[in-house]
């Protein structure tokens, strides 16, 4: 089954320019976590394995918005869950859980691993892969 997406050019200019706005708004703590390799590539990577950058997006289990923040985690970093569909509210909440991760994972792959599992016991690295394929899809911007 494909996603049906229906976004009118401007609309899809408009929020990308708002999702690397938020982006470099969130850099003082997005450098702290740098040194794992966490950039602002693996951020655009993010959003688009998890929503295709759609602000609106909704999984099956649960994530929403462009990161893919389940409820618990925006109430864990002080976010309200509606606040997840805002594009600046989406990408804070998920540089500062990655930032947050990162306290007890020391390197990119057990941080993204930890990122799509949560406390679940993980149970294969295809998040990681995924991921990564997308930041070199990703040219430089």
């Amino acid at each position: 089954m494909f996603l049906k997406v229906e976004l009118l050019e401007s609309d899809l200019n408009n929020d990308f320019y708002n999702i690397l706005t938020a982006i470099k708004k969130n850099m003082y703590i997005l450098n702290d976590i740098q040194r794992y390799d966490i950039t602002d590539k693996t951020i655009l990577a993010i959003c688009l394995h998890e929503s295709l950058m759609d602000k609106n997006y909704v999984s099956k289990k649960g994530a929403i918005g462009l990161t893919g923040i389940m409820p618990i985690t925006a109430k864990q970093h002080k976010y309200k869950k509606e606040e997840m569909f805002d594009i600046e509210k989406n990408i804070s909440c998920c540089i500062s859980h990655l930032k947050w991760i990162s306290i007890q994972n020391n390197n990119k792959k057990e941080i993204l691993l930890k990122y799509f599992w949560g406390n679940k016991k993980i149970k294969n690295e295809k998040y990681y892969l995924k991921i990564i394929e997308k930041e070199k899809m990703i040219k430089n911007f």
